[in-house]
């Protein structure tokens, strides 16, 4: 119980310590712009995203907007955050962000053997944490590289229809719909520029 006690106590005082030599910093702008490539199951594709928010001490929280080819082409937008470890220049960190993902395309047409089809891609969901090191280049720059775990679903919707028929939207009982939940998990590679 002494022991328990004793740890909580260092631990209390550690915590503090850091918290007030993070009160001394000031929170900031600051942007993190990376490219990336992202492997699955299914293939390898490729990513870009740019975040702005605001950086005090070892913490940077923002909202970003990406583009993402990755199965269901979208355009993320997220919620940022991440915790850098250490007072060194060059330093590991932990990140994670969720949001979004808006589809690139919200209704494509094509044709299978006669008939016409359809499809309506919806607003689907994404999330991605991992970690990196970040490697301070200049006063106010860094480069971090970093590798985390991400998943994306998304709904598609697919009506299909006889080709002849040239009205739109067709008669009931005539068009064939089926809905598909497509779900994405993938491996994420980043190399960013943070300011």
């Amino acid at each position: 119980m002494m022991k328990l006690l004793m740890l909580c106590l260092s631990l209390g005082i550690g915590y503090s310590t850091l918290a007030q030599s993070a009160t001394k910093a000031k929170w900031k702008y600051a942007n993190l712009t990376s490219l990336g490539l992202q492997t699955g199951s299914s293939d390898i594709n490729y990513s870009a995203q740019t975040i702005h928010g605001l950086r005090k001490g070892n913490r940077f929280a923002g909202i970003g907007i990406g583009l993402d080819a990755y199965g269901v082409s979208g355009f993320p937008v997220v919620v940022h955050g991440q915790q850098a470890f250490g007072q060194k220049r060059s330093r590991p960190f932990v990140y994670g962000q969720a949001g979004a993902q808006l589809p690139w395309h919200q209704g494509m047409w094509n044709t299978k053997l006669g008939r016409m089809n359809a499809y309506q891609i919806e607003t689907g969901a994404l999330a991605e944490f991992g970690a990196g090191y970040s490697f301070r280049t200049h006063k106010k720059m860094q480069i971090q590289v970093s590798l985390g775990y991400s998943y994306k679903n998304s709904w598609v919707g697919e009506a299909s229809y006889p080709m002849f028929l040239s009205i739109f939207p067709p008669p009931e009982g005539i068009v064939e719909y089926q809905r598909y939940f497509y779900q994405f998990q993938r491996i994420a590679l980043k190399v960013g520029v943070a300011f």
